[in-house]
């Protein structure tokens, strides 16, 4: 941190909200004399540039059918209050259901109603070959309207490809129509191409040409129900260090096959970096700073998907929006590690700062019109509700994810501004999970609006990757006139910290006041949502 905020923080210029985390900001003053030399950066935005609407539906989220202790209280039959509280201060504005792969096994009519009268589920999840497990579910498609209402969020509902039937989701749909509940978006099925022996519950795998007819027939029963619903074909173009659609050619079978239109492309190409193994301080920095260089992938790979909607659609759908309908921070535990220690690092500040630069690219790119996140509130996983495995109800809280994905969505509806970036601080990263090794990564990742609030105002969001170095920046704001501006600084005393309950704020975010000051100091390993006005 460099002298101006210093005398920032010790003159007493930290805001109200910030007065309590005053220990954050002495950890940054302490660690920053650790440092290795700061970099220099400048960065460039013309706020009449402004471009496209920041779409509100990159703030989604998701709660699985099968994996809903964390919110769900079933007596109640309604959120649990203290998670609802917090997952409504993130800002969520859609949520999915029932879950990714569970979707292809899930049969909505046998999870209505009384709870003693519904039908156990499968969950492919534990299943292992030969040994089918099932699940009680608790939280069912009435229940999944009732917590999208609650949160005030839209609702998507992932459609059984892999054993239902399109007639089913159109009894569904009819079904939400009947009792007045608004189920616009619609996606046919999850990852289909993973079927066959994968699970111990197979699923027939499915080719393009198979998915493609099996999304005509999907689209037409839907649309027969509601001419309005927007329904959504998955897409899959492999770039990464090891393939995940296995068909590489999966987009342009599936996009030139179709016939019906398809509203929305459901992706998953946003999750880093996919890795099994035990939690290791010794390797820790190797592989964070492998999955903190993932956007570049991540970007590139936006690109090949797009170059296959534009050559391979036909003309009806090439228009569509994309949806990445889960996005995450994934590290997954390996078969000798616990599940604790194998996913620690998904709760972690570095998990966060890899997702805030995911917000970046989605921000920038006006063909993404749809994002949700893998998980809504978990005791384990990249959530912005972090609970307790033992009293989930008893111990909410705020995740460093949370303040991501909130900073995030006050842009719901404002412009979207580029923003150039010229860094002397780079890193190297090696290969980890599917994320490729990359060279001369630049530490800095930048987006920036227009907010909703109006135009004599700029938001530049800033993601310091570096897990060491600050990077001193310095602001070149053209036309618009710098009056007052502010920092909101969300940070650790480590890239490793994660909020718990002995520390609920290790991560959280603190409030600069900067006066007319464009120079300003990026910590290492944080986020800075830069407001100028």
């Amino acid at each position: 941190m460099d002298a101006r905020l210093s005398r920032v923080v010790s003159s007493g210029r930290v805001n109200d909200s910030a007065r309590k985390r005053t220990p954050f900001v002495i950890a940054l003053l302490a660690l920053a004399a650790c440092r290795p030399p700061a970099g220099n950066a400048t960065l460039t935005v013309d706020a009449l540039a402004a471009g496209h609407r920041i779409s509100p539906l990159l703030f989604g989220d998701q709660v699985e059918t099968i994996d809903d202790e964390a919110f769900w209280d079933p007596v109640a039959r309604a959120p649990i209050p203290g998670v609802l509280s917090l997952a409504q201060e993130a800002g969520i504005t859609i949520l999915r259901y029932p879950g990714g792969t569970p979707s292809d096994f899930f049969h909505w009519e046998q999870t209505i109603g009384p709870a003693e009268g519904r039908t156990d589920q499968i969950d492919p999840f534990t299943s292992t070959v030969g040994a089918e497990v099932r699940k009680a579910v608790r939280y069912g498609p009435d229940e999944f309207a009732a917590a999208a209402q609650s949160l005030g969020a839209e609702m998507l509902v992932t459609a059984n490809a892999g054993t239902g039937t399109p007639d089913e989701a159109a009894r569904w749909l009819q079904h939400y129509r009947d009792a007045g509940v608004d189920a616009r978006y619609w996606e046919i099925g999850n990852e289909i191409w993973i079927g066959g022996d994968t699970f111990g519950a197979s699923i027939p795998r499915k080719t393009p040409e198979e998915y493609a007819a099996l999304f005509d027939q999907f689209a037409r029963a839907l649309r027969a129900v509601d001419p309005a619903v927007k329904v959504g074909i998955l897409g899959c173009h492999d770039s990464g260090a090891f393939a995940l659609c296995d068909q590489a050619d999966w987009n342009a079978r599936v996009f030139a096959a179709a016939t019906e239109r398809f509203d929305f492309i459901a992706i998953h190409n946003s999750y880093a970096p996919a890795f099994g193994g035990p939690f290791s301080t010794g390797d820790s920095e190797r592989v964070f700073r492998a999955m903190l260089a993932a956007p570049e992938y991540i970007q590139q790979n936006f690109a090949l998907q797009e170059q296959d909607l534009d050559q391979f659609a036909a003309p009806q759908s090439r228009l569509a929006p994309f949806a990445i309908t889960e996005h995450a921070s994934l590290f997954i535990p390996s078969p000798d590690a616990t599940i604790g220690k194998a996913v620690e690092r998904n709760r972690t500040l570095a998990s966060a700062l890899f997702s805030a630069a995911s917000f970046n690219l989605f921000l920038a790119d006006p063909r993404i019109g749809m994002a949700e996140h893998l998980k809504l509130a978990s005791p384990y996983w990249q959530a912005p509700v972090s609970t307790s495995p033992l009293a989930p109800a008893q111990a909410p809280l705020r995740s460093a994810y949370l303040y991501v994905v909130r900073t995030y969505a006050e842009a719901a509806g404002g412009s979207f501004v580029p923003v150039t970036v010229s860094c002397d601080a780079t890193f190297d990263s090696e290969a980890v999970g599917l994320v490729p090794a990359q060279e001369g990564v630049s530490a800095l990742h930048a987006a920036a609006v227009v907010p909703p609030s109006g135009p004599d105002a700029l938001w530049i969001y800033v993601v310091n990757r570096d897990l060491e170095r600050d990077v001193r920046g310095t602001l070149e704001v053209q036309n618009l006139a710098v009056q007052a501006v502010s920092a909101d600084v969300l940070g650790g005393p480590a890239y490793w910290a994660a909020n718990g309950i002995d520390s609920p704020d290790a991560v959280t975010m603190t409030t600069l006041e900067l006066g007319g000051a464009t120079a300003l100091t990026f910590p290492a390993h944080s986020l800075t949502r830069v407001r100028i006005r």
